[in-house]
């Protein structure tokens, strides 16, 4: 990723898909003594953008949902051909953003900001004495499937964002979105 922070200059736009992007990448920023150029700020949905402006960044455009569909379509109203968007991301993220931006003239570089690892668990809890699991993240969703292997049907999934619900809804998941 320092390459590209070396180099931000040269993006027409930076794009958030998260939260934890956001905050890693500022942070990385700040070790460098860098600060952000005049490239324009996308947010994917209003988590992300309430995150930047609290840390001061300015945020050029955002859609109100974390959604691959809107994200493409607001930056094709933007005009996508030879633009080059860095996208700062986990590196378990899927790269079907990026891929379907490509495929419409866009230059896209999707550095790694931080990684996603497994909690160490040392004692489980009975899962049948909870009423609802939020997760955060398709790695959070499979994280916790590796430790408890499945969900009772007694409880209740909730997804935070839409890549996690969609992700969750694939792997044959009842799952309701949370705002």
């Amino acid at each position: 990723m320092d390459f590209c922070l070396d180099s931000l200059s040269r993006y027409d736009y930076l794009l958030f898909t998260s939260r934890f992007s956001a905050i890693h990448f500022l942070k990385r920023l700040k070790q460098r003594g860098l600060s952000l150029p005049a490239v324009k700020v996308v947010a994917s949905g209003a988590a992300v953008a309430g995150y930047l402006k609290k840390e001061g960044v300015v945020v050029d455009y955002s859609v109100k949902e974390e959604s691959i569909e809107q994200i493409t379509q607001l930056l094709l109203a933007l005009g996508l051909k030879n633009k080059k968007i860095l996208i700062p991301r986990c590196p378990v993220t899927a790269d079907e953003l990026a891929n379907k931006l490509r495929q419409l003239g866009a230059e896209v570089d999707t550095p790694v900001a931080y990684q996603s690892v497994k909690p160490l668990i040392e004692e489980k809890i009975d899962l049948n004495t909870i009423d609802q699991i939020y997760f955060l993240s398709p790695w959070g969703f499979d994280n916790f499937l590796q430790i408890y292997r499945q969900i009772p049907s007694t409880v209740l999934i909730m997804a935070i964002g839409r890549p996690t619900l969609d992700y969750i809804r694939k792997k044959g998941y009842n799952v309701l979105l949370s705002e």
